[in-house]
């Protein structure tokens, strides 16, 4: 069997290894600590000093931009409302001038159709002509042929 002291001095070697990981372990934990606080010192500073000028200097660009920006939706309300009042006018001024239109015609065309049977009954009068004769009875002669006929 073993000896018990050989069973005790394994353990004492044990425990001091133990107790010296976990010294070391705290030391890490200490060292990493002080690295994070550090790192955190240097990334305040920087932001203080690079991000927080460069930040301001693109949120007034933003501003200006977003002015702009209401701007031109401003100008676009304004140009469609002018579009549709000048479509609405013109659109009124057409149906206005076909309504017009079609009441000069009705006014109109009687007085036009009384002009066109005037002119048309002195133009037949003027050009009464003789009676046919045989010299122009040879006008309306058949002279033949066969281009007429359908086959």
């Amino acid at each position: 069997m073993m000896d018990t002291a050989h069973i005790s001095t394994w353990l004492a070697i044990i425990a001091i290894s133990s107790a010296l990981q976990v010294l070391m372990l705290l030391g890490g934990a200490f060292a990493l600590f002080r690295i994070y606080r550090r790192l955190m010192s240097i990334i305040t500073a920087f932001e203080r000093e690079h991000v927080g000028p460069m930040v301001a200097r693109v949120n007034g660009v933003i501003d200006g931009v977003h002015v702009v920006i209401e701007d031109v939706h401003d100008v676009i309300g304004r140009v469609k409302s002018a579009d549709d009042s000048v479509r609405h006018a013109l659109s009124r001024t057409a149906e206005r001038a076909t309504h017009t239109a079609a009441r000069v015609r009705s006014g109109i065309w009687p007085a036009i159709g009384l002009g066109r049977g005037i002119l048309a009954a002195v133009g037949a009068f003027r050009r009464r002509r003789a009676p046919l004769d045989d010299s122009r009875t040879s006008r309306v002669v058949y002279e033949g042929g066969t281009h007429h006929v359908r086959s």
